[in-house]
């Protein structure tokens, strides 16, 4: 399961993983859209803690 990442490897693997997380954003607005909704729903909520 998965890749065995070493030191040889990790950098082309990250741009791998960069580039398909590029494709799944442009391919699913919807999705990307709902993310940034709860992120800052979550981050209004951590703020009033901290008050």
């Amino acid at each position: 399961m998965g890749i065995l990442i070493n030191s040889e490897n990790v950098e082309s693997h990250l741009v791998n993983i960069r580039q398909d997380r590029e494709v799944l954003a442009k391919n699913n607005p919807d999705e990307v859209q709902l993310v940034k909704e709860i992120k800052q729903k979550y981050d209004a909520k951590l703020a009033e803690k901290i008050r």
